[in-house]
C-alpha cells in the first residue's frame, strides 16, 4: 500500500513542477493573478500581474496593462493618495514591459554588459511602481500620509499600510452604514407613498359612491 501512494504522489509533485515552470517570467519570478501586499505595489507586483493577464488570460499588452494599472489604483485609493491619470500610468507600464521584453531577447548573449543591464532591472524590481500626481504631496492634507509615500519612494519601500487600509475599511464601513440607512428611508419612504395612493384610490371611490348614490335618490324623488 506504502509503495501505491508513493507512486500517486509522484506525478502530482511534477505537475506543480511543471506549473511552476510554465508560470515563471524571465527576472520576474512567478506571474500571480492579483496583488498581494501590505505596500503599495512595486513594480514587481505590477509586472507578474500584467504577465498573467497576458499569458493566462490571454489579453493583449494594452488590455493587460490597463487591468495592472486599475488593480494598482486601488491600493493608491485605499492610501489616500492622489494619482496620475490612468493612460499615463499605462504608458508607464508598457515601457517597463520594453525595458524587460530587450533584456529577455538578449538573455542568451553573455556578456559583461547584458548582465549588468539585468542586474540593474533586477535592482528596481522592489521598488515603487509610482503613479502618484506630479502635485500629490502638494494637495495632500494628512501628514501620516505624506510621510507613508516618502517611505514608500525610498529603495526597498520601508514602511506598511496596513493602518492606512484599516482606516479606509472604516470609512467604508461608514460608508456602506450610510447607504443602507439611506436605502431604508427610500424603502419606507415608498411604502408610505404606496398606502397613501391606495388610500386616496378608497376615499376616491367613497366618494364617487356617495356623488353617485346621491345622483340617483335625487333622480327617484323626482320620478
Amino acid at each position: 500500500m506504502a509503495s501505491t501512494s508513493a507512486s500517486c504522489d509522484i506525478p502530482s509533485m511534477r505537475g506543480q513542477k511543471t506549473l511552476r515552470k510554465d508560470t515563471a517570467v524571465f527576472l520576474i519570478g512567478n506571474y500571480t493573478s492579483q496583488i498581494v501586499t501590505k505596500k503599495l505595489p512595486s513594480i514587481r507586483d505590477v509586472l507578474k500581474v500584467l504577465f498573467f493577464n497576458m499569458r493566462q488570460i490571454k489579453l493583449s499588452l494594452q488590455d493587460s496593462a490597463n487591468l495592472a494599472v486599475r488593480e494598482t489604483e486601488i491600493f493608491w485609493e485605499k492610501a489616500r493618495i492622489p494619482t496620475r491619470r490612468l493612460n499615463k500610468s499605462i504608458v508607464k507600464l508598457k515601457s517597463i514591459y520594453a525595458e524587460w521584453r530587450n533584456l529577455q531577447k538578449k538573455k542568451s548573449t553573455n556578456t559583461s554588459l547584458q548582465k549588468t543591464k539585468e542586474s540593474q532591472f533586477e535592482e528596481k524590481l522592489d521598488n515603487l511602481f509610482d503613479i502618484s500626481a506630479a502635485n500629490a504631496l502638494e494637495v495632500m492634507t494628512i501628514e501620516e500620509d505624506k510621510e507613508f509615500l516618502i517611505l514608500q519612494r525610498q529603495s526597498g519601500q520601508p514602511g506598511y499600510m496596513s493602518g492606512l487600509d484599516k482606516a479606509f475599511q472604516e470609512t467604508e464601513k461608514k460608508r456602506e452604514t450610510r447607504a443602507e440607512k439611506l436605502e431604508t428611508r427610500r424603502k419606507r419612504t415608498y411604502e408610505e407613498i404606496e398606502k397613501l395612493g391606495k388610500f386616496i384610490e378608497i376615499l376616491t371611490f367613497i366618494l364617487y359612491f356617495s356623488i353617485y348614490s346621491g345622483f340617483w335618490v335625487r333622480k327617484r324623488r323626482e320620478h
